[in-house]
């Protein structure tokens, strides 16, 4: 996968901009490293800087630009115009909404939540937001009222595929995954080349326990794309792409990618930083191409230097830290997590990427805070409840582990791990009735998993006593 960056910060809160929006001339955005930028891209953006350096005080051309900057993946760059057009014209809904869609890309997670709940306040019938907010919801755990949302967006507009995609994708949080194929099957029957809800119905099939259908949908929804409910800006992204950040052999190079042919994406990657060294995007994504071919130790030179030449992006550091950590080398990698979110607070996957780093070096009770945080930020990942069960059962707190696992089995039922520890708690406190009945459910997910027998066989012996 290939990271869009952005510089972490700025914008600042919608409440502080319209404050501000008595303006004598608002300047122009201008992008970091603005001259290191292919010069297609560069020219292309120093087009609509002009429109901006000529009516400084119009609102649609600096909205203008930072659509131009959000097409590109410049998410910092396009909040900051989008606040500079609020600040001339607080009526502009685009404006407002946009300032909250980059706000999420920048992974300021509680920060969206709140601009999406104060503009569907406002207009309630704005289904783009309304959208935004519901999926911003749901991946913080908040099922029910996702939900609520995305129906409401339905009412608006009956024909909105994503929000059919969220209410099944609630549904199957939920595990009424009989109700999820109910909305998915007719819906996937008419839009059979949307590979997103062809990956719902699998999920939903695999939860019926219908094998062979879902192995199929599970095919037809590979490599799936997220939806989105349209708005007039966002229409005209394509357009902006014609000169994209990375060069066409980057995303040829992405393309190699998605086929598994890393090596060739390398060969690519390495020609266009011959041409492009100090080029941060070029950079960070040879780092992630080395990984994806398990060799950190290749990959850790390019964040460095992708790093030396921006130290503001949050997912390089994250990166170099994923490097560390696969290395072997605990205290660099925590320093490198610290930097990413001292950048970006609310990233759930850094604050997770912390607990772990913590963890390996023996700190545990600093750990602690950093896997909650993580379950906090992005509830709805059942891998971060187990990991935080397993500090907490290290941290000898047997009720708040059985309480993450049980949480691990709400989203995924499958999950024969949580089984298999919510069984070893029982056992720890005599309750062998409640041991059995987890092992068992863990020997019927995974009969041939060595954990799973090892587990059988140590309560046949407790039994047995």
């Amino acid at each position: 996968m290939f990271f869009v960056l952005a510089v972490a910060g700025g914008g600042g809160i919608l409440s502080a901009v319209l404050r501000e929006h008595e303006v004598s001339a608002v300047p122009v955005v201008t992008p970091l490293f603005f001259e290191q930028y292919e010069a297609d891209l560069r020219n292309y953006i120093a087009s609509y800087m002009d429109k901006v350096r000529l009516a400084p005080n119009d609102a649609s051309v600096h909205a203008q630009l930072g659509v131009v900057y959000e097409a590109n993946g410049l998410f910092t760059e396009a909040r900051d115009c989008f606040a500079n057009a609020l600040r001339l014209d607080p009526t502009m809904t685009l404006a407002r909404y946009h300032l909250a869609v980059t706000t999420q890309n920048l992974g300021e997670t509680e920060e969206a939540l709140s601009l999406y709940r104060e503009m569907v306040q406002d207009r309630p019938d704005f289904a783009p937001a309304l959208y935004r907010l519901g999926e911003v919801l749901l991946n913080s755990g908040n099922t029910e009222e996702a939900e609520s949302v995305f129906r409401r967006v339905l009412f608006l507009r009956s024909d909105a595929l994503a929000a059919h995609a969220g209410v099944a994708t609630a549904m199957i949080r939920k595990g009424d995954y009989a109700g999820a194929a109910r909305i998915l099957d007719p819906i996937v029957e008419k839009y059979s080349n949307v590979r997103k809800l062809h990956y719902l119905l699998a999920q939903a099939y695999q939860g019926l326990g219908n094998k062979d259908d879902a192995k199929r949908e599970f095919q037809l929804g590979a490599n799936a794309e997220a939806l989105y409910v349209a708005d007039p800006w966002s229409e005209t992204f394509p357009d902006h792409l014609q000169t994209y950040l990375l060069s066409d052999r980057v995303r040829e190079a992405q393309a190699y990618f998605e086929a598994g042919k890393v090596q060739r994406a390398i060969e690519i990657l390495e020609l266009t930083y011959e041409k492009h060294p100090n080029n941060v995007a070029v950079l960070a994504n040879l780092g992630t191409a080395y990984m994806m071919a398990k060799n950190p130790n290749k990959a850790l030179g390019f964040f460095m230097r992708a790093s030396e030449i921006d130290d503001g992006q949050f997912v390089i550091h994250a990166n170099l830290a994923r490097c560390y950590i696969e290395l072997g080398q605990m205290t660099p990698a925590l320093e490198a997590i610290d930097r990413s979110i001292r950048i970006a607070p609310d990233v759930a996957r850094s604050q997770h990427t912390r607990g772990r780093v913590l963890a390996q070096l023996g700190r545990f009770s600093e750990a602690l805070p950093a896997f909650e945080r993580a379950t906090q930020l992005e509830s709805a990942k059942a891998d971060y409840h187990f990991d935080y069960g397993t500090i907490l059962q290290a941290a000898k707190r047997p009720e708040d582990a059985a309480t993450q696992y049980r949480m691990v089995l709400a989203l995924d039922s499958t999950s024969w791990q949580a089984h298999v520890e919510l069984g070893r708690l029982a056992a720890d406190r005599g309750d062998l009735d409640g041991a059995a009945r987890h092992v068992e459910a863990a020997r019927a997910i995974a009969p041939q998993q060595p954990r799973v027998v090892q587990a059988s066989q140590q309560l046949e012996e407790l039994v047995q006593r």
